[in-house]
């Protein structure tokens, strides 16, 4: 609008205006603060996944030390015993499966968060404010 268009408007037609401005701002600052507080739930429940994903990735750690301390106790003198290669393979299979689920716990991570993304860009801008 042109400020010789501005000039034509009555006062009431301009508080009019300004009024409906007013709820307009008023409303995009009820969404905004929807959005930041759906994003901070979101933070949170990625930090929680986040903990969950890296005491899962400690745990495969700390086995797979223990995988390579057997193994050098096994390869060292006198330490070549059927019962210790046992162990061995039993523990190697087991890390293998906590790697495996260290994996897909941070795959559902990913997933989650995506699927996160999606929702929050596809929700309509009334159920946002």
């Amino acid at each position: 609008m042109t400020d010789q268009e501005l000039r034509k408007l009555k006062r009431s037609e301009l508080l009019t205006i300004m009024l409906h401005q007013g709820k307009t701002v008023a409303a995009l600052q009820e969404q905004l603060a929807e959005a930041e507080k759906k994003q901070a739930e979101t933070a949170a429940e990625l930090e929680t996944l986040t903990a969950t994903y890296e005491r899962l990735r400690k745990k495969l750690d700390e086995k797979d030390a223990t995988i390579r301390q057997l193994r050098r106790t096994a390869q060292g003198p006198g330490g070549a015993a059927a019962g210790l290669e046992s162990d061995l393979t039993s523990i190697s299979a087991s890390a293998d499966k906590l790697s495996r689920v260290a994996e897909t716990a941070r795959r559902a991570v990913e997933l989650h968060i995506a699927a996160l993304s999606r929702l929050a860009d596809q929700m309509p801008q009334s159920d946002k404010g």
